[in-house]
């Protein structure tokens, strides 16, 4: 892949992006993870990982100004157009297209090539580890999540599954077990050890707001009195 092109499809990727938890700085990551897991198998298409991590979330400005759309139907259509207009074979504008529309964690439409397993392993490396951390708190700033829940006994919740929406839920639910969704071996690899430090974050997050909490509560109670 000459660099000319590959400076064509990012200045491309650059005018369709308008998102501060998934900006251009997310995508800059995915490529990393992307091209670093690809060094490790033989037999793939490189050109099809590059343009697929550089475009995987082009469709995400047509979904923030319309919800009820899909970022990864959107960017997969727009991706195969802009690559067909460009002299790209239809094999692989369809191949790209592949990727980038199963690369979603909340759809049911699981990758089949190797190039689709990378683009969604390297998709959610980034939501694991210190950036993965930094990023859920950012995202969740973003759409007015809380980081926790308080119930009826004045204490913060344990954010299960079934509460309502906050941070704490979005690990538990989540975050915790993400590297048990990966594909390729070398994702696991990453997305194990980057576990660490977001298990060893939210344990001292939980255990900070908790005795906060317990200590406020219990002097409030006696003043109360």
């Amino acid at each position: 892949m000459k660099r000319e092109e590959f400076e064509k499809i990012e200045r491309f990727m650059l005018k369709n992006m308008n998102d501060t938890a998934h900006d251009c700085l997310h995508v800059y990551r995915v490529l990393n993870y992307a091209i670093q897991i690809a060094d490790t198998i033989e037999k793939i298409d490189t050109e099809v990982v590059i343009i697929s991590a550089l475009l995987h979330d082009i469709g995400r400005i047509d979904e923030i100004r319309n919800p009820s759309l899909c970022h990864a139907k959107i960017g997969s259509e727009k991706a195969k157009e802009f690559l067909i207009n460009n002299g790209y074979s239809e094999e692989k504008a369809n191949h790209v297209a592949d990727c980038i529309l199963t690369h979603r964690y909340k759809k049911n439409l699981k990758p089949q090539t190797i190039e689709a397993k990378i683009i969604f392993d390297a998709d959610k490396l980034d939501l694991t580890g210190t950036v993965g951390t930094a990023r859920a708190i950012l995202f969740g700033g973003q759409i007015k999540e809380p980081l926790y829940l308080v119930g009826n006994d004045k204490l913060p919740t344990k954010g299960l599954p079934s509460e309502e929406a906050s941070l704490f839920r979005e690990y538990n639910r989540k975050l915790n077990k993400l590297f048990l969704k990966l594909n390729t071996q070398k994702a696991k690899e990453i997305g194990i050890e980057q576990q660490k430090t977001m298990d060893l974050y939210f344990m001292n997050l939980f255990k900070e707001v908790n005795r906060n909490y317990s200590n406020g509560k219990k002097l409030i109670d006696k003043i109360l009195e």
